[in-house]
């Protein structure tokens, strides 16, 4: 017993250390993209005009999205139900398509 929660705390261990060792990477790779982008010449002002194209694209979108209705659907095509298989057929048939039984 003492033998597996060892090997439990050991591999436990391991597993917050490569976590630990991810999250470390994640950021290093953050902060240096981070940096290049506001060295960049595009900067936060660049950053905040993109997202305000974004909020204005999508008002945009939602209010042309109520001016436009779409087109009301057809009505179907007006069919009978086999009493035996359950299957929808045309109303002038005598004998149903998938079964082959008289309607």
């Amino acid at each position: 017993m003492a033998a597996e929660s060892r090997t439990a705390l050991k591999s436990r261990r391991t597993l917050s250390r490569r976590v630990r060792e991810r999250i470390s990477v994640w950021r290093r790779l953050f902060v240096l993209n981070w940096n290049l982008f506001k060295a960049s010449r595009i900067g936060v002002v660049g950053l905040a005009i993109m997202i305000a194209f974004v909020i204005i694209a999508f008002v945009v979108w939602r209010i042309s999205k109520m001016f436009i209705k779409e087109a009301p659907e057809a009505p179907a095509a007006p069919t009978k139900t086999c009493p035996f298989c359950k299957q929808s057929n045309a109303v002038d048939a005598s004998k149903c398509m998938h079964c082959a039984s008289a309607i």
